[in-house]
């Protein structure tokens, strides 16, 4: 299983409070002196409190990536399903074909259909972190940002987070050990140092020290029908060694109580769909191709829009 899942929550998991604006026009008091342990309580009780189907609409995502030593840029839009912990469907579309993007409990998907399609697939158990692929996005990584499992409670252990107050924020730092049995740093968090402590970036570490990818969290809406759930409505993604970078920009999020909608995290594969090239990016194992095909009354990709 890919270590350091436990931060979840590093995306969507920070919530307002009663009667906050829709948008980020307030400054609540400071509140510079406000332990550990508190600042992890309210980022925690948000995050529970982000316990339902997720939809956002009028998905916009542009970046540039690196792919066999040439740099492509893209610029798409779509709609995007998210059900904690593990469950993502985006689908975005663009003048010469469209693109499907998910996530289950068990695999990630990044399907290209276009003229030559291609289906770039992996495991969550088998995934490292900072595995260097050729896909714009990162089905495994998105989830690992919009994850709503919120923050150890317990931090007592030798591994953390370490905790800290700086002038603008306060910063969690992950830690785990290498397979000298050395300390590094996994990732670090920064939040608001203020009332309710929201995300504002996260970056991903290598166990030689080197940063490999910073998400920053901006946009801070309250959920419509989600209570006191507030998610960022731009995310910006950068990947430091190639330069790749991903942004994605959401018109509105709302609550989403559409049973049939959960069928979006069946992968085209465990469908048994045609997915044309087909490349696995996780690790070595190999695993049967197509797993046994869903009932045939689950509605194709092309019909997920109706939702």
């Amino acid at each position: 299983m890919r270590a350091n899942r436990l931060v979840g929550g590093i995306l969507l998991l920070a919530g307002g409070i009663a009667g906050c604006p829709p948008r980020e026009v307030l400054r609540p008091t400071l509140v510079p002196d406000a332990p550990k342990v508190t600042v992890i309580a309210r980022v925690n009780e948000n995050a529970d409190a982000m316990d339902f189907l997720l939809r956002a609409g009028g998905v916009s995502a542009a970046g540039e990536f690196l792919r066999e030593g040439h740099r492509e840029s893209f610029h798409l839009t779509g709609t995007l399903l998210y059900r904690k912990p593990m469950s993502l469907y985006l689908k975005l579309e663009h003048i010469g074909g469209s693109i499907e993007a998910g996530s289950n409990e068990r695999e990630f998907w990044f399907w290209e259909k276009v003229d030559s399609p291609r289906y770039s697939w992996g495991m969550h158990e088998y995934m490292p972190d900072d595995a260097d692929t050729d896909i714009p996005l990162r089905p495994d990584l998105l989830v690992e940002v919009l994850g709503f499992g919120g923050l150890p409670e317990d931090t007592t252990g030798p591994q953390g987070p370490l905790f800290w107050v700086g002038p603008q924020h306060c910063e969690l730092i992950f830690m785990d050990r290498d397979e000298d049995d050395q300390l590094y740093i996994t990732k670090t968090i920064d939040l608001d140092r203020n009332e309710p402590f929201l995300v504002r970036s996260v970056v991903f570490f290598r166990s030689n020290g080197r940063p490999w990818m910073q998400a920053k969290l901006s946009d801070y809406r309250k959920v419509e029908g989600g209570g006191i759930v507030m998610a960022p409505h731009k995310i910006r993604m950068d990947w430091l060694p190639d330069r790749g970078w991903l942004e994605l920009k959401f018109d509105n999020t709302k609550r989403f109580d559409n049973a049939a909608a959960e069928k979006r995290f069946l992968s085209p594969r465990q469908l048994g769909y045609d997915l044309g090239r087909e490349v696995r990016v996780d690790g070595p194992r190999v695993l049967p191709r197509r797993p046994a095909p869903a009932p045939t009354t689950t509605p194709a990709p092309e019909e997920a829009e109706s939702s």
